[in-house]
């Protein structure tokens, strides 16, 4: 969203971009970089494998926050004239975490009159039977005038689930392409390789048959991973994208390392943080999807975990399907894919489409008003 905000802000026809926070939060998040306890740990496993149970509990915040949220919403929309909402893998079941906050922003915006844009986001896989009708309420409304994709394969997903919505619906690009002319990129450290291992929950919310939910074989995957980068001398620098849920799995992963050799965890507390992490590395390997994003943004050359099928989307909208890796393929195949990309990497300009499309956007409202 830093990206989409950047975009939107250096338009000439843009006078003020006011930011919602879909989930109310007005400072920064919470930080919490100690080991779960036991509670914790259940209630995060319950959570991703247990989809009954992690609905029921975004449900139960839901009606908690509900007034909260209305009054944030509010003061927001009415000072708009348009809202545009984008980022991220927000169309998707989520454990009805995203269709609930969607549903209520939307009417909000069709009871004040106000247009809205969906930019750049995700369409999950898998539905249930809420998810679609309350999605389905959602952009269906008549204040939503148009629904960009972040990539063709979504498109097909969001069509195949609500065919009313083809005329509306275009693909493009994911905004955070961007970021890297949102933030410098820091120096890069030569010789320096970062590895994300990418929490085996995480994967379980979306396929608990994939090999990489599988916490045993994920961590044997990652251990591997990170030993092949020390074995050839290279500096090693694991870090996540901000979750905790990844920063207590990179622990287990580093645990059986000396400590002189894997020096730190970096564990990105902003957006910051995380584009001065990926861009000081020399290449990547890693779990979340956006951490791959940004490492194509600066030019990173990266290996990325192929265990969902956003990631594939995003490889084949950015012709960047060689730099992907499957469940099947082991420590050494993906290193052998990461030199021969490594040795006829380029700098390619990925950034563009994001700024055509949020002039796109600011000419669509235009013309309305």
């Amino acid at each position: 969203m830093a990206s989409a905000d950047y975009a939107l802000r250096t338009h000439p026809s843009v006078k003020a971009v006011y930011t919602i926070d879909l989930s109310g939060r007005k400072g920064k998040r919470e930080e919490r970089v100690s080991s779960p306890g036991p509670l914790l740990a259940l209630h995060r496993r319950l959570y991703s494998r247990l989809s009954i149970y992690g609905s029921a509990i975004n449900v139960l915040r839901y009606l908690f926050q509900r007034s909260k949220l209305s009054a944030s919403y509010r003061s927001t929309i009415e000072r708009c004239d348009a809202v545009v909402i984008g980022g991220g893998q927000l169309l998707q079941h989520s454990r009805l975490q995203f269709p609930l906050l969607l549903r209520q922003i939307v009417r909000m915006c069709e009871e004040a009159g106000k247009p809205v844009i969906f930019w750049g986001v995700g369409v999950g896989s898998r539905w249930t039977i809420p998810s679609r009708i309350l999605l389905k309420d959602t952009l269906c409304s008549d204040c939503v005038r148009r629904i960009y994709v972040r990539d063709e394969l979504s498109r097909q997903r969001l069509v195949n689930e609500f065919p009313d919505l083809h005329a509306m619906t275009r693909s493009t690009c994911d905004l955070a392409t961007a970021v890297s002319r949102v933030f410098d990129a820091s120096e890069t450290v030569p010789g320096t390789i970062g590895v994300a291992p990418l929490s085996p929950n995480a994967v379980a919310r979306v396929n608990e048959k994939c090999f990489f939910a599988d916490e045993a074989l994920a961590l044997k995957f990652w251990s591997a991973i990170c030993a092949r980068v020390l074995a050839q001398g290279n500096s090693l620098r694991v870090f996540t994208t901000g979750t905790n849920e990844d920063l207590a799995f990179s622990r287990m992963v580093v645990e059986d390392f000396d400590d002189q050799d894997v020096v730190e965890i970096i564990h990105p507390k902003n957006v910051e943080e995380l584009c001065e992490t990926i861009s000081s590395l020399d290449v990547a390997i890693t779990g979340r999807l956006h951490a791959s994003i940004l490492a194509l943004s600066y030019n990173v050359p990266f290996q990325g975990a192929m265990w969902e099928p956003k990631v594939e989307g995003i490889a084949i909208s950015s012709g960047r399907e060689r730099s992907f890796f499957g469940e099947t393929e082991s420590a050494t195949a993906v290193f052998d894919r990461l030199e021969k990309i490594t040795d006829a990497h380029e700098e390619t300009d990925i950034f563009s489409p994001v700024f055509r499309m949020a002039d796109e956007i600011v000419q669509m409202f235009q013309t309305e008003k």
